[in-house]
């Protein structure tokens, strides 16, 4: 599934129109069409602020659907990170780290559903754990 598709998906099952949740995540209301629209994909700065806001605002404490979420966001961390799409790419230089680029961007991303504060409700759900923890 398109990460356009699931934002649209809970965004509109929280009730929350493009322009809410365009003000709470700092962006403008077009970038939020954009995503839906699958016309371009969030900074991937944003995934773990949209994954929250999303799981507080709809999912409540629904860990399975957190779950999935979380591990559609990982699992296409690459195809989101469309930096190889650029004519930039296509220079060696660039190839040769894109391994290390994407790990640092996984990382980054996992940082931020580490969090118990915001992601406690999820401690001790085996397959979260694994995903989150043992990377």
């Amino acid at each position: 599934m398109d990460i356009g598709v699931v934002i649209k998906k809970y965004r509109k099952e929280a009730g929350m129109t493009q322009e809410e949740m365009a003000n709470r995540l700092g962006v403008t209301t077009p970038a939020v069409n954009k995503w839906e629209n699958s016309n371009s994909k969030p900074d991937i700065e944003l995934l773990a602020q949209i994954a929250r806001l999303l799981d507080i605002v709809c999912a409540g404490k629904d860990v399975e659907g957190t779950y999935k979420m979380v591990k559609h966001l990982l699992d296409n961390v690459g195809t989101m990170y469309d930096f190889r799409k650029s004519s930039l790419y296509k220079h060696m230089k660039f190839r040769d780290i894109d391994e290390a680029i994407l790990d640092d961007v996984k990382e980054k991303l996992l940082e931020g559903f580490r969090n118990e504060e915001e992601f406690g409700y999820m401690a001790g759900y085996e397959p979260w754990e694994k995903l989150i923890f043992d990377r």
